[in-house]
């Protein structure tokens, strides 16, 4: 659980919340942040930035609780190591959000856009629309698979999925079904 030898429990740089600004630097006492470690799951030595490991990953972690807060998503949330939890969507794209942005500081430190990090994460959740074939294994138990998922509306994919079933010859088929997906990447 949360100890106090983590530097990184308080914010020692100044938070902007209108800008939402992400600020890091590394001075000759260590590092510091404008945000603090609410959220410890992949390091035991607390947030990191400028390559791709654990310290990394936790610094991800965290700028994302910021922007998606746990219940936000509508998602159930996922707890971590140290018995926090964080939103779905957080856990879904940390990881890739740490090769984006924190992996890609560098040593010194600097500044990730709060409006670069709302760009990002709306275009990774976009919602879609896509059809699903759905089909019975050899022991009868039914899988899915994702058909297409290149819809504008729902009834665009509700139209291509009813036509889809009707046109199946395969004995196997149960037939396609369309839904409302969001675009995690």
């Amino acid at each position: 659980m949360r100890g106090e030898e983590f530097s990184t429990d308080i914010a020692s740089l100044l938070w902007d919340p209108e800008t939402m600004d992400i600020r890091c630097e590394r001075t000759e006492d260590g590092t510091h942040f404008n945000i603090a470690q609410r959220v410890r799951h992949h390091s035991p030595t607390g947030m990191e930035w400028g390559y791709a490991g654990s310290g990394p990953a936790d610094f991800a972690l965290n700028i994302l609780d910021r922007f998606i807060p746990a219940g936000a998503d509508g998602w159930e949330g996922v707890r971590c190591w140290d018995t926090n939890v964080v939103s779905g969507t957080t856990w879904t794209l940390h990881q890739e959000f740490k090769f984006a942005f924190v992996a890609a500081l560098p040593y010194e430190g600097g500044i990730i856009e709060g409006a670069r990090i709302r760009a990002w994460i709306a275009t990774m959740t976009a919602t879609g629309f896509a059809v699903f074939g759905v089909a019975r294994d050899e022991q009868g138990r039914e899988y899915e698979w994702l058909h297409d998922d290149g819809y504008d509306t729902f009834g665009l994919a509700e139209a291509d999925a009813a036509m889809l079933s009707k046109a199946a010859a395969d004995p196997d088929l149960v037939g396609f079904i369309a839904r409302r997906v969001v675009n995690v990447r």
